[in-house]
């Protein structure tokens, strides 16, 4: 063996000065462990992601950061044996491919729900291309390398020898790996040196990870030829298993095909081709690297630079190598320059540098050497040895690699060149980890400099996909996940001034819900809202499901009139007493009652009346007691199921032994519908506080002398008069329904005292309506009778295991109703912050100012979003109550009206990774606008063409035609109309869809 790798050695030698292969610049051997790449030397190798930060930066968490750092980074930067790489990239090009995977899962779930998939892809394309029309992709990598001089001369010998024992046992050549090349005297060094590295970000609050091997050697051969590397893409790396071929007798097969390939080779797919001297062409791209020969004269941060870059929209890649000891770099220099100071004025003032320098290090800081190299590209004409095709395309790149450049040196005033020896050595030394090397010249810094110049300052969000996709405010992809494990409980809160974009946003965090990543089923979602702002995503979800399940999406109008009747001592089926959680409800909605319209909450012993009588109600009229009897006549449907039972009936038949008859005969549906006509009603709970045992218990007055226990029943009769819907048994019924929206405009007014009890007795009406079957728990089975259970468990089991969302628009109208209203929406909260991630609970609340809501229901939240900047004082107590920082306070405080580029926001989470704080953008594309939007001409246009054209066909002519709204179009025409002209809605109507056939046909 030894003969057959000296023969091969000396081969791959001629072929570097002959041949020159393009992989000769991968220094990467092999791999150890999950994390640690090995490199011919057998320097050990980590590459970090760098996420970014989860707080807002600025002066001064700026300055912790880079202190964190530099603490960090002291003892291992200080003597060699170490060296650090960061590699940034941006690339727009990249960034709609991007989006699009992000969002896949969301595409998965849709196919599984069983959505019209035409629709969602153009809906999903069309937000993804929104989106990276203002974002950039982009990556930052921290390569960390730990190399054999680390050790001392008798160490390094030691170690010398027990490699030299391994590597022969597994090298066949140099086509392969050589996976014994693994130096274990450095190993702890080195996952020290990675582990107080990622340990300083993470003290930051910056997200961070180590990437696996895999990872690792995939973002490189990414770096290297992207379109060349599938996303499924994985390396041949000890531990992975690969087909493995014996060669034939008759074969002329390579040997090397039983073993590990090089690494080189695995990152290099395809050859590479020198342009001239300046450009490079590999695979599918043409780069231009370049190199910084002088470092900044002021140091600034990245952060400066990167917003420069990212109004060029081109791609590129700049690569930071750190050594330590960067005067030992300067010290021939130094020499050189000593001699000829007499000479010239800038020797002298590199004398003057070195000498400022040498007493920054010995005042204790720490002079690093620092390279710089960068690159960008362009696409590769389809046909390279074409002239005019590769010079169009070698123009293009030079207008590229000429605005690079021009920003780096407006960056601190750097100088840079545009002659790095030879373009591919340029260009791998820009490549994570591919080398520890640089053809750039070496500059000395304080380490302080160093770290300032790092990309190290961007945002991050703390989840890595999310079926709502921001960007932050300067253009980074921002996804937001529902119900992910890092947050405790699912509980968001919201605020924002009228035309802040709040009803928008709404719409999109709910269509993110019902395509959440992993769903099989349809989840549930009730939404209470004030007007038709949802009315737009429940219509679009009609529409984009098949005909048969049309019926588990609904929008109701709430209105004062007979057929919206609703009975709130409506228990579930079978049960005789409420349940626990909704007694809760019904004593917090009879105290509402009897709370005076300019009290917040209810006298002393009205909680306890309410309590009292709901109980005498339920005893009263059960079976043991004064069941209600049934009477025909009443509901007919209830009738007709009783008749086809072909029971006795009699005089003395109760309501209640009609549901148990019409449940055992397996008639469910009617079972529910009878009982109830078994249940009290208002009218019958008001009337139990006027009986001798409550009068008895409670004798205390009201403040004007009225007896509380009367107050009470008065107040319970006025209710009946106020709010007629409540005097009826229960006709309003959402059926199977599981996205639902309630619009309370009518019900719920705004104005004095009186309107706000309306409104707060009528938010607390559609909570219940909506949501109370959310709140039924396991151990409620034992409330219902025996016969009862096995159903209800089914029932709490399915449901246990779907996602449900309460979703509470205006929550003023409510807050302001009274304090049994706030009670209640404080225990359904507490019972989220319990149960939501056992429970697949969600409860969102949305008003116009953070002061209408409790501090109790701020402190359980676990997501704010702030959608506008409101007054000085109140921007003040923003900061006090959710712990901003400086740059979030200027955020808000310079927030703008909803625009084509989104609509702004300062949101907060309390995650696992700590508390997370972004300035972000709701960018959704045209389609989602005009599927969302609730005005009536858009709704009487939308709504007319899904019947015509589709959903996807629809908003996509939309979309094109009138950007955000047809109204103005509308508008224009009705000024022209004649009485001879058509509805100016039909006339459009038409048009647009004469329009959509002639562009199918074309």
């Amino acid at each position: 063996m030894s003969v057959f790798n000296t023969v091969d050695n000396l081969l791959y030698n001629m072929g570097e000065l002959v041949g020159r292969p393009v992989d000769r610049h991968c220094k990467l051997e092999t791999t150890v462990g999950k994390h640690t790449l090995i490199a011919q030397d057998a320097s050990m190798v980590s590459v970090l992601e760098l996420g970014g930060l989860l707080k807002m930066a600025g002066v001064e968490e700026f300055d912790r950061l880079v202190g964190s750092l530099r603490t960090a980074l002291a003892s291992r930067m200080s003597t060699p044996g170490h060296l650090m790489q960061v590699v940034m990239q941006g690339d727009p090009e990249q960034t709609e491919n991007d989006i699009k995977a992000a969002i896949e899962p969301s595409r998965i779930t849709s196919k599984k729900l069983g959505m019209d998939m035409e629709a969602t892809e153009s809906i999903l394309d069309d937000w993804a291309g929104s989106l990276a029309n203002y974002c950039c992709s982009e990556k930052v990598w921290f390569v960390l390398w730990t190399r054999p001089f680390k050790l001392s001369k008798t160490e390094a010998k030691a170690a010398g020898k027990k490699l030299a024992k391994t590597i022969p046992e597994a090298t066949y050549g140099k086509g392969m790996q050589e996976v014994g090349k693994v130096m274990t005297a450095i190993q702890d060094d080195h996952e020290s040196f990675v582990s107080a590295v990622e340990g300083a970000f993470k003290n930051q609050n910056m997200i961070v990870r180590t990437l696996d091997c895999q990872e690792a050697l995939w973002w490189i051969r990414n770096s290297v030829d992207p379109n060349y590397t599938d996303r499924q893409w994985k390396a041949r790396i000890p531990g992975t298993r690969f087909g493995m071929k014996l060669p034939e007798p008759d074969e002329e097969e390579n040997v090397m095909s039983m073993f590990y390939p090089s690494l080189a080779k695995q990152v290099f797919p395809r050859d590479a081709e020198d342009i001239g001297d300046k450009f490079l062409h590999i695979g599918d791209k043409i780069h231009a690297p370049m190199i910084m020969t002088m470092g900044p004269q002021e140091t600034k941060p990245f952060q400066v630079l990167f917003r420069e870059l990212k109004a060029r929209n081109i791609p590129w890649r700049i690569s930071f190598l750190i050594d330590p000891d960067g005067l030992k770099s300067l010290t021939w220099k130094s020499i050189m320059a000593s001699i000829l100071a007499v000479t010239s004025s800038v020797n002298r003032q590199f004398n003057q540098a070195k000498k400022q320098l040498d007493a920054m290090a010995m005042e204790g800081e720490h002079i690093l050497r620092l390279r710089v190299c960068f690159d960008t590209w362009v696409d590769a004409p389809g046909n390279v040895d074409d002239p005019q095709m590769l010079n169009d395309a070698l123009s293009s790149l030079k207008n590229r690699a000429s605005q690079l450049a021009s920003k780096i040196q407006g960056w601190g005033a750097c100088e840079t060149s545009d002659t790095v020896g030879a373009p591919l050595l340029g260009f791998s030394a820009t490549v994570p980890a591919l080398m520890p090397a640089s053809p750039a010249p070496s500059m000395a810094a304080p380490v302080t400099d160093v770290l300032t110049m790092l990309p190290i300052t961007r945002p991050s969000s703390p989840w890595r996909d999310g079926s709502v996709l921001l960007r932050s405010a300067d253009g980074k992809v921002w996804p937001y996940a529902q119900g992910s494990s890092k947050q405790a409980a699912w509980i968001s809160i919201g605020f924002a001034p009228m035309g802040s974009g709040k009803s928008v946003w709404l719409n999109t965090t709910n269509f993110g819900f019902l395509t959440m990543a992993g769903l099989s089923r349809l989840p549930w979602l009730s939404i209470i809202d004030i007007g038709p702002s949802s009315k737009g995503l429940i219509s679009l979800m009609q529409a984009m499901f098949p005909k048969h399940m049309s019926h588990l999406f609904a929008y109701y109008r709430l209105r004062m009139e007979p057929d919206y009747a609703y009975n709130p001592f409506d228990t579930p089926l079978g049960s005789r007493k409420p349940l626990p959680a909704q007694k809760s409800f019904l004593v917090n909605l009879l105290s509402l009652f009897a709370t005076p319209l300019d009290a917040d909450a209810p006298q002393d012993g009205v909680p306890g009346i309410a309590r009292s009588v709901v109980d005498e109600a339920y005893d009263e009229y059960s079976d043991e007691r004064s069941p209600k009897m049934y009477t025909a006549g009443i509901d007919e449907e209830v009738d007709e199921a009783v008749n086809n039972l072909n029971v006795e009936i009699d005089n003395m038949t109760t309501w209640w032994e009609i549901v148990d008859l019409l449940f055992d005969a397996g008639q469910t549906r009617h079972a529910i519908l009878a009982q109830r006509y078994a249940v009290p009603l208002l009218a019958d709970v008001a009337g139990f506080a006027r009986r001798e045992k409550i009068t008895s218990m409670y004798k205390h007055k009201t403040p004007g002398g009225e007896p509380i226990a009367e107050f009470f029943w008065r107040c319970c009769i006025e209710a009946i008069s106020s709010y007629p819907i409540l005097k009826e048994p229960t006709r309003f019924d959402i059926g199977e329904a599981q996205v639902v929206s309630l619009d309370l405009d009518e019900v719920a007014p705004k104005g004095g005292p009186a309107a706000q009890r309306q409104s707060g007795v009528m938010f607390m009406i559609a909570r219940e309506i909506l949501a109370g079957r959310f709140f039924m728990m396991p151990e409620d089975v034992k409330h219902v009778p025996e016969k009862f259970k096995d159903y209800h468990e089914k029932r709490i089991n399915a449901l246990r295991q779907d996602p449900k969302k309460l979703c509470v628009d205006e929550f003023h109208r409510a807050s302001k109703g009274g304090g049994p209203v706030v009670e209640q929406f404080i225990a359904d909260i507490k019972t989220a912050a319990r149960e939501s991630r056992k429970w697949n609970l969600f409860i969102d609340l949305y008003s116009q100012d953070e002061g209408d809501f409790p501090e109790e229901l701020v402190e359980l939240a676990f997501s704010v979003f702030i959608l506008g900047r409101g007054t000085e004082e109140g921007i003040d107590r923003l900061v006090k109550k959710f712990g901003l920082n400086a740059a979030a306070r200027y955020a808000i405080s310079r927030m703008t009206k909803p625009g084509r580029a989104g609509s702004e926001m300062v949101s907060v989470f309390k995650t696992d990774d700590g508390i997370v704080i972004q300035n972000l953008m709701s960018t959704i594309g045209q389609q989602m606008l005009w599927a969302f939007s609730s005005t009536t001409e858009d709704t009487q246009v939308r709504n007319a063409l899904y019947e015509r054209l589709g959903v996807g066909r629809t908003l996509s002519i939309l979309g094109k035609l009138y950007p955000g709204t047809i109204k103005p179009e509308v508008e224009r025409r009705k000024q022209l109309a004649t009485e001879e002209s058509m509805d100016v809605i039909e006339e459009l109507v038409n048009e647009i869809e004469q329009l959509a056939h002639k562009q199918k046909a074309a």
